[in-house]
């Protein structure tokens, strides 16, 4: 049996707009699970899964 390794592999970051990303939903409601900034941006990465 192959052993199967692994990781994520971090890509490009960016702060977006929250209001852009969750849409209808209240700020208080998803400004429980991410942090804002001043100006209500939210920290989004993208990620890839590296597999050997």
């Amino acid at each position: 049996m192959a052993v199967v390794d692994w990781c994520t592999v971090d890509g490009n970051a960016q702060r977006l707009n929250g209001g852009a990303m969750f849409g209808n939903a209240p700020k208080a409601l998803w400004e429980r699970w991410v942090d804002v900034d001043e100006v209500n941006r939210i920290p989004l990465t993208t990620r890839s899964v590296l597999i050997r």
